[in-house]
């Protein structure tokens, strides 16, 4: 059954494998283009968190895949991340060295922003050309934005006496290149909302 709340919609399937044990596919969509306000449209779901979990002191969910539409694995892009009562994933990663690598080179040499995206703004040029360009900063280094178009789906094992009831999304690179081409970062706070199912 789909839920639908703010700017995304989230779709969740299971089946009991044992006692405790379920097997989850979420489907996330971005809704953005439905954002009153044209600078938020270019934005993109750039975490999935299944919220409102039991407290727990391991990890309630195995990843088995995470798959673009057309079944394309991008699990390598996004992080699992645990706390705060819930446990999900992060759509940023990167590669830093933690200044290993010696003076006059960066900690960070390469970083990948993975977020779901809505269609209708890559069908709709005026709100596209806000969205970020893959760069190089320095030549040592690559900022890479990775707009997925939707649905994304996320496949994992959940291990709970329920299965799970929430979902909080986060919508992030908001206001894209804020008009500007050479911008590299996205010019606006992230928004987030939770979608509780049935």
């Amino acid at each position: 059954m789909a839920t639908r709340n703010a700017l995304a919609t989230a779709r969740l399937s299971y089946r009991l494998l044992k006692p405790k044990l379920y097997r989850c596919s979420l489907m996330v969509w971005s809704r953005t283009y439905d954002h009153p306000t044209p600078m938020h449209r270019s934005a993109a779901v750039t975490g999935v968190f299944i919220a409102q979990l039991p407290a727990t002191t391991t990890s309630l969910i195995a990843t088995r895949s995470i798959k673009d539409r057309y079944g394309v694995s991008h699990s390598g892009f996004w992080v699992p991340t645990i706390g705060g009562g819930e446990e999900g994933w992060d759509g940023y990663a990167e590669y830093d060295t933690g200044g290993a690598c010696g003076a006059g080179l960066p900690n960070v040499f390469w970083s990948a922003s993975s977020g779901i995206y809505d269609d209708r703004c890559a069908a709709d040029p005026a709100i596209d050309a806000y969205r970020l360009q893959t760069a190089r900063p320095t030549a040592e280094q690559i900022t890479v934005y990775n707009y997925l178009a939707g649905p994304v789906t996320f496949e994992f094992d959940f291990k709970s006496a329920k299965p799970p009831a929430a979902v909080r999304l986060v919508v992030g690179l908001q206001g894209g290149n804020g008009g500007n081409p050479a911008q590299l970062a996205p010019t606006l706070p992230n928004e987030e909302f939770t979608i509780v199912f049935p």
